[in-house]
């Protein structure tokens, strides 16, 4: 297997990405640049200079269409719990089946392809104090789920303390992920997309700011991305506020850095297969404590 750089996972992300966008057009399905791929398509006309993953999302009407159509065979492939037994999340994802995944935390991304996140948008309902509770609880199960497959070993794990590492202890010796998954996925389909004036994707690390008006999908426009065009929904705006504030304002210098820490990209190679590619990548960081360009 060969290691890939930045700009090398970049263009694998790009692709996915237009091979996304064609089947979605090709099936009149609406999907929308989300996360930093969206702010990077705003502010600097592609990937933003530290970042090289793609994030979309779409309502849940859209993306149950996608569930359903979505080729079963090729380089890309999709992953979902209707796809998969105990899929280890509650949207959905594109996978480069060529690529792996190392050095990821002990997170499920770990040992498997570079992947684009298709997030989902679920309805909220309209009474304020409802809505609000809906949205606490799914902040409550997000943090669930995120405690069960941190690593443990992760410097960050017990940073809140004594209190927080005796939750976090036991939480691990009496759930699993698929505990979270399940009533995650409950909770998601609770409110349906088109019942209320609120929605949003509350998987997500930024809760409440994830919330939308309902008619921030009610239509969608092109933006260019590295040279391609791609679709955001009436709403970008809007959400963008919502996440960064003045989201034209460069971060400070010491924050320009990727989210995803030691992950590192390879490209398996004619005749390999993950596992094989996996123990490979073990033995040579036993054996020499640092990685090659090719093992």
């Amino acid at each position: 297997m060969i290691k890939l750089d930045s700009a090398q996972s970049r263009q694998i992300n790009l692709d996915m990405l237009i091979y996304f966008d064609k089947i979605c057009r090709k099936n009149h399905i609406r999907y929308s640049l989300t996360g930093g791929t969206l702010l990077g398509a705003v502010r600097h006309g592609g990937f933003i200079p530290w970042d090289d993953d793609v994030d979309v999302f779409m309502t849940r009407p859209e993306f149950d269409r996608l569930d359903r159509i979505f080729p079963r065979e090729g380089r890309f492939v999709w992953q979902s719990r209707t796809r998969i037994p105990r899929y280890e999340y509650v949207y959905g994802r594109v996978m480069d089946s060529r690529t792996i995944i190392m050095e990821a935390g002990g997170l499920p991304s770990e040992g498997k392809g570079v992947f684009l996140d298709v997030c989902v948008v679920d309805g909220l309902p309209d009474n304020k104090f409802l809505r609000k509770a809906h949205i606490t609880y799914m902040k409550y199960l997000y943090k669930g789920r995120r405690t069960v497959i941190t690593d443990p070993n992760q410097a960050d794990y017990y940073e809140k303390g004594l209190a927080h590492r005796i939750i976090k202890d036991t939480l691990n010796r009496t759930t699993d992920l698929e505990f979270w998954q399940k009533r995650m996925e409950k909770a998601m389909k609770r409110y349906p997309f088109n019942g209320g004036r609120y929605v949003g994707n509350f998987c997500s690390q930024y809760g409440a700011r994830e919330m939308l008006h309902r008619t921030a999908f009610s239509s969608y426009q092109e933006m260019t991305f590295e040279g391609h065009s791609f679709m955001v929904c009436r709403g970008w705006e809007e959400y963008l506020k919502n996440i960064y504030g003045n989201y034209m304002q460069l971060p400070p210098p010491e924050k320009r850095v990727s989210n995803h820490g030691g992950d590192s990209v390879w490209l398996m190679e004619e005749g390999e297969t993950r596992e094989e590619c996996i123990r490979q990548y073990r033995s040579q960081k036993t054996d020499s404590g640092k990685g090659q360009e090719k093992v």
